[in-house]
């Protein structure tokens, strides 16, 4: 009885003492969002817009309120800031440049072709780019070259040896632990199954990899070409024999970079781009102070014009939580749209591998009904592919990056069986059911035959069902769907050749075309779903650090990919698998 009381009282002090926490802190959070909310930054004449390029980079960032206590707590980039941005420096008389401070980002090729296609419509105004990192990856370099001017520090190197992709295999170690998988799929190219089923690459897996992997470097080498007027076959050659990765000075010699220094001298580099007097020095304007730059005419305008609604949904095709992209939720927000008045079209910008099936025939559904009232067109990000292209193929347009990865038109089910486990570990189970598929759902016994009849009907059915919906979306017959799908994957490039994809481009490119279908030239662009406010996601975060940390058995589906497994339907529309592209 002690123990029970001392035990009691322990949580109710805890307790006591987490509220007064909580409400102290916050107490600054809403001090914190006043402070930001009546906050305005003033662009000062010789300004360049410094773009510090440092960690991930998704379609939309969401603000972490404790990164103010530390910048270690940053999330990083949001595109949709970085564009907006971009954008304003271009439009803003007292920004004569932008200044592309890199240091590592984490993101995709068709992310950076985004931001570089962006700092390419920024140059037109006649404003310079300048970029300096201490060391260049090739994805790094590659959004570098779109610069009037390249720097480097000078113990600095050029990863540049081309590229290639990585996949992990887990099949071994699952067969340690006495984990088998259970297998159902449709597609030759559908791998997402793989790194639990085989030690390495099938030769389906090799050759899609090899495609698209070789469409990428393809349009990298292009680009690049271009704007340093160096050869492909130049390009090749410094890959080849791995000259950039020695000496520095030859990076300079194969006119890859303008100039090697010290980040310090930057600033000379800067006031002579801007051709200041000898005295002064630029104003750098900070990506956060740019965010904060904003334009009272254009907010007024906003509120009374006719909208073009951009629509983000980024993540895994989930059914139910709260990250990801929520099927029920994402179906309430586009009917809301389809009903908005206001909005005259929707650009739907599309960043997912795919997830549940089932969530995404949902999402089909709206956006046929929302098509059906207003013009649809699909903005593609990183990945627009299995589910992400289940969702996308309903729109009356398509437009993605050349890096994009889209299409795997497959369908999987994957159903793990632990009898090895269990015995090893001394657990048994046994199952009484009134019908022989009754116990269908054991995992601790392997599944029978009818069982997996009926696991293999489902998937075919559900493969049709996909097949169908794109050859109507794409205005194609079954078979000619066929031909391209069986789970196998594309880039946007390579889309657009075998009509998966209308053209090339980004979200500028998808809201101009929106506005073309939907006759409103004039429309103003707004953004969905809203953003949480910083008090609301201080108040998010602190329940996600309150809440338990994950078992071992969750830290190890986690490590090896297998989380959805037991939290999502157990058929899937995903993409083979995310391959380290470098």
């Amino acid at each position: 009885m002690k123990d029970f009381m001392k035990i009691m009282w322990a949580t109710v002090v805890g307790l006591f003492v987490f509220t007064i926490i909580t409400s102290v802190l916050s107490v600054f959070a809403l001090v914190g969002v006043a402070a930001v909310g009546s906050s305005k930054t003033e662009v000062k004449p010789n300004t360049v817009y410094h773009l510090v390029l440092n960690g991930s980079i998704t379609d939309r960032v969401v603000e972490n309120p404790l990164a103010m206590l530390s910048e270690e707590m940053n999330t990083g980039l949001g595109l949709e800031d970085i564009l907006a941005s971009i954008e304003k420096a271009e439009k803003n008389e007292n920004i004569k440049g932008i200044y592309l401070d890199i240091k590592s980002i984490e993101t995709s090729y068709a992310t950076i072709q985004e931001m570089r296609n962006a700092l390419e419509e920024f140059k037109k105004s006649g404003k310079f780019v300048v970029a300096y990192a201490d060391n260049y990856t090739t994805g790094l370099y590659y959004l570098a070259s779109v610069a009037d001017k390249i720097y480097m520090n000078t113990q600095g190197v050029i990863d540049w040896r081309g590229m290639s992709g990585q996949a992990v295999f887990f099949k071994d170690l699952l067969d340690k632990l006495g984990v088998r998988m259970q297998i159902f799929k449709v597609g030759t190219y559908k791998s997402a199954v793989e790194p639990f089923t085989a030690m390495e690459m099938s030769d389906a897996n090799r050759e899609q990899t090899m495609c698209y992997i070789n469409s990428i470097w393809n349009n990298i080498l292009d680009d690049i070409s271009v704007a340093r007027n160096i050869s492909k076959e130049q390009l090749l050659a410094y890959a080849d024999n791995g000259l950039l990765l020695v000496e520095t000075d030859e990076s300079v010699k194969a006119g890859m970079v303008d100039s090697v220094l010290y980040k310090n001298d930057m600033d000379k580099v800067l006031a002579s781009m801007m051709q200041l007097e000898e005295d002064k020095k630029p104003v750098k304007l900070s990506h956060t102070k740019m965010l904060e730059v904003t334009d009272a005419d254009a907010e007024v305008q906003a509120l009374l014009s006719d909208k073009i609604a951009v629509y983000y949904a980024e993540g895994d095709i989930v059914d139910e939580g709260k990250k990801g992209i929520v099927s029920g939720k994402v179906a309430k927000d586009l009917r809301k749209l389809r009903e908005d008045d206001k909005v005259k079209a929707v650009v739907l910008r599309v960043n997912s591998g795919g997830g549940s099936a089932f969530g995404s025939e949902q999402m089909w559904y709206e956006i046929e009904q929302l098509k059906a009232v207003k013009p649809v067109v699909v903005s593609m990000g990183d990945y627009a592919a299995s589910g992400g292209y289940y969702i996308s193929c309903a729109a009356n347009y398509i437009i993605a990056q050349p890096a994009t990865l889209t299409g795997s038109i497959g369908i999987f089910g994957m159903i793990p069986e632990f009898e090895k486990l269990a015995k090893r570990i001394g657990v048994t189970m046994e199952t009484v059911s009134t019908n022989k598929l009754g116990g269908m759902d054991n995992f601790v016994k392997p599944m029978n035959n009818d069982a997996k009849a009926i696991m293999q009907r489902t998937i075919n059915d559900g493969y049709e069902l996909f097949v169908k919906r794109c050859a109507d979306g794409r205005g194609m017959s079954t078979d000619a769907i066929k031909a391209i799908a069986e789970g196998r994957v594309w880039t946007g490039e390579d889309a657009v050749e075998i009509g998966l994809v209308d053209a090339l481009g980004g979200v500028d490119e998808a809201i101009a075309k929106a506005k073309e279908l939907a006759g409103a030239e004039d429309a103003v662009v707004a953004t969905y779903p809203e953003k949480k406010s910083i008090f609301e996601e201080y108040i998010a975060t602190l329940t996600e650090m309150a809440s338990q940390p994950a078992t071992p058995v969750e830290q190890l589906k986690q490590t090896i990919g297998i989380e959805y497994i037991s939290d999502e339907p157990s058929v899937q529309a995903r993409m083979p698998y995310y391959i380290e592209i470098n």
